[in-house]
């Protein structure tokens, strides 16, 4: 399970720096013209949020990911206070785009609010998205990690859908670390719950996998809300269970907030595929590699402590 944990942290990240290129681009005909098929790691193109980040780096949700690996090194675990306080202090002083939620949290963190809940009432994936380091820590806990994703996400995101999908998406990456298959996996964790509003879009996403991924993501909308980006990350799930490569590639396809999805999809296929699944060349350009292997030894190191 430990080298399929590793690669699961891996791809998530490598599908947020797979994602810089072409994030939040909408027009897929633009994207393919552009770039062709994107089936390698890209710089953030001039004129967009991301502009000036090159080839390999992460996008502001792998830098909140990564913020979110290197506390759980540092504390052997997730600290709410610390966490929600070195949050705030690498978003004082962060150097890329702060959207709208960043903008929101730090207003609250600002005003005293208390740090379970202080964050913004946006309902995008982003949160829900950077549980990978999460799952690695507390693969052997399932209830701490379910409860621990529901927490990490309303640091900056209190719109309820967004705690829940953070624990759906946990659960999920858990039973496919203890030898599920993704489809499998997001059947048995939506039976448990089967009429709460995330099961819905994980349904949601599951029937719709016959269809042509395009026309799906213009039918549920490309945008960063939970409701458009997770049921269209399951279908990415569902649809290209058998490859991360093609899974990513085509979830950057599809145009729109496709670092979000990126990572759910990065993280659920990691966990199942492993490490010989994601291309050698995204491994190799991807800036953050070293930090991130060196983190997870340390990390694998707190976990061996009796």
């Amino acid at each position: 399970m430990k080298e399929r944990a590793e690669a699961m942290v891996l791809a998530s990240f490598v599908a947020d720096s797979h994602a810089l290129g072409v994030h939040w681009m909408d027009d897929t005909n633009e994207i393919a013209s552009r770039h062709g098929r994107v089936d390698r790691l890209l710089p953030a193109p001039h004129g967009s949020y991301l502009a000036g980040r090159p080839m390999g780096a992460q996008t502001h949700y792998g830098d909140q990911t990564m913020l979110l690996l290197r506390h759980l090194t540092s504390h052997r675990g997730f600290e709410v206070e610390a966490f929600s306080r070195e949050w705030r202090e690498r978003m004082e002083s962060y150097d890329g785009y702060l959207y709208t939620a960043k903008k929101d949290t730090l207003e609250n963190l600002h005003a005293g609010r208390p740090r379970i809940g202080v964050g913004s009432e946006s309902d995008d994936l982003s949160a829900a998205g950077r549980i990978a380091p999460l799952v690695y820590l507390y693969r052997d806990d399932r209830n701490r990690l379910l409860e621990t994703a529901r927490i990490q996400a309303s640091i900056t995101h209190r719109a309820p859908e967004v705690p829940e999908t953070a624990a759906f998406l946990a659960d999920v990456s858990w039973v496919v670390l203890n030898g599920k298959t993704p489809t499998s996996a997001i059947a048995a964790v939506t039976e448990r719950d089967p009429e709460s509003r995330v099961s819905e879009l994980f349904q949601k996403g599951m029937d719709s996998v016959v269809r042509d991924t395009r026309e799906v993501a213009l039918e549920f909308g490309q945008g960063c809300s939970v409701g458009s980006a997770l049921p269209l990350a399951i279908h990415l799930l569902a649809k290209y269970e058998g490859s991360l490569r093609d899974a990513l590639v085509e979830n950057v396809s599809a145009g729109g907030d496709s670092a979000a999805r990126g990572m759910v999809v990065g993280t659920i296929l990691g966990a199942f595929h492993g490490r010989d699944a994601i291309p050698d060349g995204w491994i190799q350009d991807l800036r953050s590699f070293r930090e991130i292997s060196v983190l997870l030894e340390d990390l694998e190191a707190t976990l061996q402590r009796p």
